[in-house]
């Protein structure tokens, strides 16, 4: 009996055991699961908030900004070089007292510089925090010294009272992403006639059917006060819809109270429901005030920029060990020359041939003795020469010879032909004309003698 007690026991004990390793396990299991962090962040404090305005201007301190005027609130953030993102880390964006969220919650893509999503920054509407929440980008490309810009939507926080007005608009964004506009006209409650209000829906938004709704009232400190609401003003005439839905025309032949209308209107995409600018243009007339124009315009989103510096961690694997290199083999041993032939003896030399003697040469031929010369020939004597003619007497000249004639003159032009100007062009350098001679060189008359030179001899004798 208490053998079978104390096996019962020692089971159980195996078991609590064994319960107890799972447990453990468990809990070691969970304790090694990433848990998302807040991290901390440079740059993004309510201090390092730049407000400015959509031409750029800086308006950052100012305590009376405008809740109906929109504004960008603007950040240049970094997180400590040695934090390392992970999945789901987050970090915390402070806005200003003197703005907030007014129109809806924003929700936008943070990107790198080749437009990859790195995470997402989202405010809710009135609040003064936002949280931007990192993916799993920069652990997976293991990055650090991650910084970057954020810039979204903001309105002034202050009801500025606008003085004398005629005509208002406003709008906002509902959870369904639609925009929501109120226009109010004749605060005064003047006696007006003919009154026409056209609403121009722009940027990409339609007419949301049936979502007309009017009342008339009363205006106190700026607010609207409904006393009466119009039940379907469509059917009395008071509204008309475009064929296109994007023109809204109010018309009453008699208005003497102040009047508010109120429609929704749907973005074309739903991609503009995380960066939102839709704007709208009021004109109103009557009788008795000339045409007010009005736009009023929502504008909900911004963007964002986050990168940063990638840091290798995974050291290269050691180069392994080279093989140890084999003894080399034992060279052969060289063969042993063998002999050289003994050289053969040279054959001795054969004995030259004895000279033959040379011919005796042959006794010259003896000269033959010359002629004598003959004795020469005596001349003979020479003519003698015969008596010369007697030289004829020559004429005599005439002492008087003719006069010679002149040359005459050459013709010369009277007028000289000048050389023409060259063709020139409309407007280039115009060529200089040639030099002429304002007298011309004529040719000289010839020298002739004025007394010829007589033969003088003949006329003497």
């Amino acid at each position: 009996m208490s053998t079978t007690l104390t096996r019962t026991k020692t089971r159980f004990c195996g078991l609590a055991v064994a319960t107890l390793a799972t447990v453990a396990l468990g809990i070691g299991a969970h304790a090694q699961k990433v848990q998302a962090a807040e991290l901390p962040i440079q740059g993004a404090s309510a201090k390092d908030a730049i407000i400015t305005t959509d031409d750029g201007k800086n308006v950052t301190g100012q305590t009376n900004l405008n809740k109906y005027v929109y504004y960008n609130a603007n950040y240049k953030w970094s997180l400590p070089q040695n934090v390392t993102v992970k999945n789901g880390d987050t970090a915390q964006f402070e806005l200003p007292n003197n703005v907030e969220v007014r129109v809806a919650d924003t929700k936008f893509d943070v990107k790198n510089e080749k437009n990859q999503t790195v995470g997402t920054f989202d405010i809710k509407k009135g609040s003064h925090t936002g949280k931007l929440t990192f993916n799993s980008y920069f652990a997976n490309h293991k990055m650090k010294d991650i910084h970057g810009r954020l810039s979204f939507k903001v309105s002034g926080t202050e009801e500025n009272a606008p003085g004398e007005w005629f005509l208002n608009k406003s709008g906002w964004l509902d959870n369904d992403g639609n925009a929501n506009w109120t226009v109010v006209y004749n605060p005064q409650s003047k006696h007006l006639t003919n009154v026409h209000l056209d609403d121009i829906l722009r940027n990409g938004q339609t007419y949301v059917d049936d979502s007309i709704q009017l009342w008339y009232g009363h205006v106190e400190n700026n607010q609207f006060v409904a006393e009466e609401k119009i039940t379907d003003p469509v059917k009395q005439g008071l509204v008309h819809v475009s064929e296109n839905n994007d023109i809204l025309s109010f018309y009453f032949k008699k208005l003497d109270k102040a009047v508010q209308l109120y429609y929704k209107t749907k973005p074309s995409t739903a991609e503009q429901y995380q960066n939102l600018d839709l704007v709208n243009v009021v004109d109103a007339s009557c009788d008795q005030i000339a045409m007010n124009t009005i736009s009023c315009k929502i504008a909900v989103g911004g963007n964002g920029t986050a990168d940063g510096t990638q840091t290798p961690t995974d050291k290269p694997d050691k180069p392994s060990k080279p093989d140890q290199p084999g003894k080399p083999d034992q060279p052969s041993k060289p063969d042993k020359p063998s002999k050289p032939d003994q050289p053969s003896k040279p054959d001795q030399p054969s004995k030259p041939d004895q000279p033959s003697k040379p011919d005796q040469p042959s006794k010259p031929d003896q000269p033959s003795k010359p002629d004598k010369p003959g004795k020469p020939d005596k001349p003979s004597k020479p003519d003698k020469p015969g008596k010369p003619d007697q030289p004829s007497k020559p004429d005599h000249p005439n002492c008087k010879p003719d006069w010679p004639n002149w040359p005459g003159c050459p013709d010369w032009p009277l007028i000289p032909n000048w050389p023409g100007c060259p063709d020139w062009p409309l407007i280039p350098n115009w060529p200089s004309c040639p030099d002429w001679p304002l007298i011309p060189n004529w040719p000289g008359c010839p020298d002739w003698p004025l007394i010829p030179n007589w033969p003088c001899s003949p006329c003497n004798k």
